[in-house]
């Protein structure tokens, strides 16, 4: 009767840790987002997976568009590249003329958790500003946000639209 206890005991046991094993997700880092070089190994998605009832619908806007092209980013990373500071001189050398406002969004692809994804959304937004102020654009014409994941330019979750997913963009402020 023991004997059938612990074996019954060990069943459930064996049983419930298959499930929780199954279930879990991987856990979100605790330190904010590391500003890695593009050579970052890959984090291999966070453990998430876009809802198959929901699509990304793109971000379109071209009315509000600046006129430059997005400044895109390595997995991973909100350290700009030598095509991102060419697209950026070419944005400072306009906005120092036209005297606009201007919004950096800050953009992520689908992996990774929420917060993270905001986070290092952020990131790329506050790099592009800073290069910006840099280069001379007034600090006060700047203002910058972050949508990590949430306004995807390119629906799909293979590795051509998380591509293009992974950039800051540049706005004439209302």
């Amino acid at each position: 009767m023991i004997t059938s206890a612990r074996t019954w005991i060990a069943c459930a046991l064996a049983v419930s840790a298959a499930t929780a094993c199954s279930k879990s997700k991987t856990a979100a880092p605790t330190t904010p987002p590391t500003v890695a070089a593009p050579t970052a190994p890959d984090r291999g998605g966070g453990g998430r997976e876009a809802p198959a009832s929901v699509e990304a619908q793109p971000d379109v806007r071209p009315s509000e568009r600046a006129g430059f092209g997005p400044v895109y980013f390595a997995f991973d990373s909100a350290l700009l590249d030598a095509a991102g500071r060419d697209e950026l001189a070419a944005a400072a050398d306009h906005l120092g003329r036209a005297r606009a406002r201007i919004r950096v969004e800050g953009h992520t692809d689908d992996q990774g958790t929420t917060e993270y994804n905001l986070a290092l959304g952020q990131q790329r937004a506050d790099a592009v500003a800073a290069y910006l102020r840099g280069l001379g654009v007034a600090a006060e014409r700047i203002d910058t946000i972050t949508y990590g994941e949430e306004r995807p330019a390119a629906a799909g979750v293979d590795e051509d639209a998380r591509t293009r997913n992974r950039r800051a963009e540049l706005v004439v402020a209302p």
